[in-house]
């Protein structure tokens, strides 16, 4: 190879390498929004020293004789383009670098790092932006705020990891129930929140029972199928609220009225307010309360009516705030639920039943007692432990306690429930399925569970004599249920009407203000020995069917 060909091979190249940086001119150039961009100055100076590449090449092109002062500027040449191409490649690959960590970091400023959901920022952003469109073209705008029910207990049971990744598959499935037009987000912790824009309150409604309809799916994970619900509330712009800020404060305060009133959603109602504040002094006066031990139990005798006797009672809990009178269950147990309560207050409550009935053995009366338990406690794998060691401490047969759970609170999670509820089997409770026919789950599924009783729930028990589709249910369930080998129990029983319509059906157990509304624990030792009494003394025994007389309460 001459010396001629080598420098203008060195000087070509140089060249090619120069033009070769301008392939990221377009990226550089627009990597900086201010006007004044240093980058185009720079690419007019390289266009300017290829040309100089250009003619020195052409110059050596019509060179007889190369020298070696011409080779050692090919070099220069060489190197300078060979520089040039690796500094802006290695600019054009810093500023793809910052642009993608700039984007990343808005994305993170708006989005959600665990469901990838758009975070509360973001969902203002898109309200305000809704309703903007909204008042321009006169039409409505909806929003809905969703709670998840009972989440903070699959955290505290089955652990943080376990909770996280139930919302990271939950997140994709209710994104599914809303339009591509729409907003879900997360705000934190187990509350979501959607904005639907030119929806209404029928809009709302529609989507708020498609996502009560996937959150209630079970998921698997970690081999456990887990089954939760939702509370939501809903709002709708302008009616409810002119700003971003008053809608999610008014769907929220929907939200907390579906769960006082045990319903999957309700729509934003002016009058809520009142409640709103109300609840926040509740909650405050409760968490007091807790502590305290600020609470009493009454209890309801169960009549067997298959003897007539009163072997046992149903433990309800009382609280009566300051000097008021005792509010009533349904006002604060949804509200110590909600607060991560509730597994607390029934530990207390099965100690003081059991505490009472070794009062009441040593007066010559003995009674099992039953006590509703909980989602949280059939979610604790320490709740049997805890039960054993409250029996041992009162000196209590295990066999004087019977626990009433739910069809829903067993669906939470069946495995682990099923877990629970063998061990408390294994000591000689007693286990009841209540409110049966309410929940998810059949008898199909029942047969596999230690239960010995199952109580159907007081909304069929009602209309047996007025409503014959609630004839034919409450008829076939006890028929059912006694294949299976398990007792029946009615709860709710108002009249003696009812009564009579039950015991000739063969249910072998009922309840309800007819037969005697809860009592005091000395009222109701006066009730059951008088009926105890005046049982024996008439010599009524199990082959009669007619319905007992009953001492006033």
């Amino acid at each position: 190879m001459n010396l001629k060909f080598l420098t203008m091979l060195l000087v070509f190249t140089g060249g090619m390498f120069l033009l070769n940086s301008f392939s990221n001119r377009k990226q550089l150039c627009e990597s900086s929004p201010h006007r004044h961009n240093g980058w185009p100055l720079l690419f007019m100076l390289n266009a300017f020293f290829l040309i100089g590449y250009l003619v020195f090449l052409v110059d050596l092109f019509f060179t007889d004789i190369v020298a070696v002062h011409h080779l050692v500027v090919a070099v220069i040449f060489f190197g300078g383009g060979l520089f040039v191409n690796i500094v802006l490649r290695m600019s054009a690959v810093s500023v793809l670098q910052i642009k993608q960590i700039a984007e990343r970091d808005r994305h993170n400023a708006f989005h959600d790092a665990l469901t990838g959901l758009p975070n509360r920022t973001l969902l203002y952003e898109r309200i305000q932006l809704a309703v903007a469109a909204s008042e321009r073209d006169e039409k409505p705008v909806a929003i809905i705020l969703l709670d998840l029910d009972h989440f903070k207990e699959v955290n505290d049971t089955l652990g943080h990891a376990v909770g996280d990744k139930l919302l990271q598959k939950l997140a994709p499935r209710i994104k599914q129930c809303v339009r591509e037009a729409d907003t879900l987000a997360r705000l934190g912790g187990d509350e979501f929140s959607a904005v639907l824009p030119t929806a209404g309150e029928r809009d709302a409604i529609l989507v708020a029972e498609k996502l009560r309809h996937a959150i209630e799916q079970p998921i698997k994970i970690n081999g456990q199928f887990i089954s939760i619900g939702a509370s939501m509330g809903i709002a709708i712009f302008p009616h409810h609220g002119k700003d971003a800020e008053t809608l999610l404060q008014h769907a929220d305060i929907a939200m907390y009225q579906a769960k006082h009133h045990a319903r999957n959603f309700m729509v934003y109602d002016g009058h809520d307010n009142q409640f709103s504040i109300n609840r926040l002094e509740l909650v405050s006066r409760l968490r007091e309360a807790v502590k305290r031990r600020d609470f009493h139990l009454v209890y309801q005798p169960k009549l067997n009516l298959q003897n007539g006797e009163i072997t046992s009672v149903e433990a309800l809990v009382r609280w009566k705030d300051g000097e008021t009178t005792d509010v009533m269950p349904d006002v604060f147990i949804p509200i110590i639920e909600h607060i991560g309560l509730m597994g607390e207050l029934t530990l207390w409550v099965i100690q003081q039943s059991l505490l009472q009935v070794r009062k009441w053995r040593q007066h010559g009366l003995n009674l099992t007692v039953a006590v509703n338990v909980s989602v949280k406690n059939l979610m604790d794998p320490t709740f049997p432990a805890a039960v054993r060691s409250i029996v041992e401490q009162s000196k209590s047969s295990a066999n004087n306690l019977m626990m009433e759970i739910t069809e829903s609170s067993v669906m939470a999670n069946p495995t682990l429930a099923m877990n629970i509820l063998t061990d408390l089997a294994n000591m000689g409770i007693g286990l009841s399925i209540d409110d049966y026919g309410t929940g998810h789950s059949s008898l199909a599924y029942l047969k596999h569970l230690p239960v010995m009783e199952v109580k159907i729930d007081q909304s069929f028990i009602k209309g047996v004599i007025k409503n014959e589709n609630d004839a034919v249910i409450v008829c076939a369930t006890i028929g059912m249920v006694h294949s299976l080998g398990y007792k029946i129990a009615a709860e709710g029983i108002e009249t003696d009407e009812v009564l009579g319509f039950v015991q000739r059906w063969d249910c072998d157990v009922a309840q309800g203000n007819f037969i005697s509304q809860p009592l005091n624990e000395k009222k109701l030792f006066k009730f059951v020995m008088k009926h105890n009494d005046a049982l024996a003394a008439s010599g009524n025994n199990s082959s009669q069917k007619q319905n007992w007389t009953l001492p006033a309460g």
